[in-house]
């Protein structure tokens, strides 16, 4: 099974952050959904960037990176530059990236409590949101 972790990034030359507020946060997430169609397994949008762990082969992944940057481009504030795309290595590499995107809220200094941040997966890891679409699929990249 195929992992990818895909990265995308405002402009170098523009490091402001890509989406206003919590409502263009919501509505970015909702366009990934219409997208990513369940192949996401963990997520994150914070200031200028946006990290999404996909089930999918490197190919699937770059055609991902492509329709998330056309769909995300009409609501974001500053442009996109290149995606980067790194296979998930093994299970280890899996597990570290649930607590790197868990803790991405924090780390880069986004309102209110962390567990609470809009662009973060955990809502929808514990069944507190559900977003069409991005259903997350962590059972299937992370089993028990």
């Amino acid at each position: 099974m195929d992992i990818q972790h895909i990265t995308l990034t405002a402009g170098q030359d523009n490091r402001l952050p890509l989406f206003p507020d919590d409502a263009a946060y919501l509505e970015a997430l909702h366009r990934l959904g219409a997208v990513c169609l369940g192949c996401v397994a963990l997520f994150a949008l914070v200031g200028e960037h946006l990290h999404l762990v996909v089930q999918a082969s490197r190919e699937k992944a770059g055609r991902l990176a492509q329709a998330s940057i056309r769909t995300l481009t009409p609501i974001v504030a500053t442009p996109f530059a290149s995606s980067h795309i790194r296979p998930v290595k093994n299970r280890s590499h899996m597990r570290w990236l649930l607590r790197y995107l868990l803790e991405q809220a924090a780390k880069h200094g986004m309102p209110g409590h962390p567990a609470l941040w809009v662009g973060s997966c955990l809502p929808d890891l514990v069944g507190a949101r559900i977003i069409e679409g991005l259903t997350l699929c962590i059972s299937m990249v992370l089993p028990d």
